[in-house]
């Protein structure tokens, strides 16, 4: 995972925690880096820069330790120093996400099978309680969503659709016409989830947010309850639960 959601380790950006991050096969996250140093324009573009150059997708292809060595010499001091005294919560990951209005980089959708669909995977792990993804869509009272819905299903558009309250007011989080939304494509597990979607607010509007339940090894399938009863794959998900359950007595 990048080393800036986790929990036991400060977002100092320098030569010692990229390396040890591209030593352990990790990628720093250039998304939060932009938001940690918004108010730092010329920082961040020295930083970003350093990190694609010494970053690619094979290891074989990523530069050698003295030339990241020299690409971070280059950065202003004062840059770490800024940054070097936050820490985010996974509530605060979730928060400069929702204002980015972008998906962790770490996700990634692939078609399990004709029936399932697409599911949603990590390249890399997910720690307890990290935050993996908001359920990104239109905001829209529950109450003028009927006519949608109906429209969806004559048109065959699917409905990629999640009912929540807040202070007392049915709302929905309308994502079936955004397919670029990562979140949307989170598969429901009513007896092995690994996730919980949580209530995130920013000015007291809510958005929707998944965090880890537990840890999630890369490219496992990431699942959460959608909070709905007797979905048509339950049945069998139960059966699972209770033969896992059974040979664990034996």
């Amino acid at each position: 995972m990048p080393f800036l959601f986790q929990e036991k380790n400060l977002p100092i950006i320098n030569d010692v925690l990229l390396l040890q991050a591209i030593k352990n096969n990790e990628r720093p996250d250039t998304c939060i880096l932009s938001f940690l140093y918004k108010n730092n324009e010329k920082d961040i573009k020295k930083i970003t820069k350093a990190i694609k150059l010494g970053w690619k997708s094979s290891p074989e292809e990523r530069l050698s330790m003295k030339s990241l060595l020299k690409a971070f010499h280059s950065i202003n001091e004062k840059g770490s120093e800024f940054i070097s005294k936050r820490r985010l919560s996974p509530i605060e990951t979730a928060k400069s996400y929702i204002e980015m209005e972008k998906d962790p980089e770490n996700l990634y959708k692939k078609l399990i099978d004709k029936t399932k669909g697409f599911g949603v995977f990590s390249f890399e792990k997910i720690y307890k309680g990290q935050f993996i993804a908001q359920y990104r869509g239109d905001l829209v009272p529950k109450k003028e969503m009927n006519d949608k819905i109906k429209h969806y299903e004559e048109t065959n558009a699917g409905s990629y659709v999640y009912d929540f309250i807040h202070n007392n007011i049915e709302y929905s989080i309308d994502a079936t016409l955004h397919l670029n939304y990562v979140g949307r494509y989170i598969n429901d597990s009513k007896y092995f989830p690994k996730a919980v979607m949580k209530k995130v607010l920013i000015k007291n509007t809510p958005s929707l947010c998944l965090f880890a339940l537990k840890d999630i090894e890369p490219n496992e399938e990431i699942l959460y309850f959608y909070g709905v009863d007797n979905l048509s794959w339950h049945p069998e998900e139960f059966k699972r639960k209770q033969q896992k359950r059974n040979k664990s007595k034996i």
